[in-house]
């Protein structure tokens, strides 16, 4: 089972990623649990190199940075279907919908790179993270660098977006409250959710 875990920034979706992979692992269930992009990944880094390097306009070089990134979700999606049949549950932190989300806010809709992600995996449920404002916000202060993206206007419309998504289908996206205190409850959400999936 493919599970992906999506929200904006500072709602909590790594530690409930990883608290989930624990939970499941003590069920006695196979896990792979991963970030695809993490910042701290080659490619990632290369990005930002390349990035740091380029002086055309920035509508451009996102343009780029977009397709360059949907191809390596599609090159890892081509991995995890071989590895698929080896786990019970496959845990993703962010996925397409992340992609798709921020493309939107950013005014970024790339046609070649959306065509990319519809070939990619698709998870059979995708966990949408929800905090209030105020824990998002004050989350990413404690953080040791802030990213200028990650401003409070931005966010709320990034908040909006995903909730819009969660309306949507609600058996392929589940929204889940990650408010300041409700980690724990948030995980036996998920669990239960998890318990109660059947396949479309």
């Amino acid at each position: 089972m493919i599970i992906a875990f999506a929200g904006c920034d500072g709602v909590g979706k790594t530690t409930l990623l990883y608290a989930t992979e624990k939970m499941l692992r003590s069920q006695g269930y196979s896990v792979k649990a991963f970030k695809p992009l993490a910042q701290s990944t080659p490619f990632c880094q290369s990005l930002l190199t390349i990035k740091q390097g380029y002086s055309g306009t920035t509508g451009d070089l996102n343009t780029r940075l977009r397709l360059l990134i949907a191809f390596e979700t599609y090159r890892i999606s081509l991995k995890l279907k071989e590895e698929q049949n080896k786990y019970d549950y496959i845990l993703l932190d962010r996925w397409t919908l992340c992609q798709r989300v921020y493309a939107a806010i950013w005014q970024n809709i790339e046609p070649l790179a959306e065509h990319i992600l519809n070939q990619c995996l698709d998870p059979d449920i995708t966990f949408i993270i929800d905090a209030d404002e105020e824990d998002v916000d004050r989350r990413l202060s404690q953080r040791t660098e802030r990213k200028p993206i990650e401003n409070m206007f931005a966010l709320k419309r990034v908040l909006r977006s995903y909730r819009n998504h969660a309306k949507l289908t609600r058996n392929k996206f589940v929204l889940i409250d990650n408010r300041e205190g409700k980690m724990e409850s948030a995980v036996q959400e998920i669990l239960n959710k998890l318990n109660e999936f059947v396949p479309a």
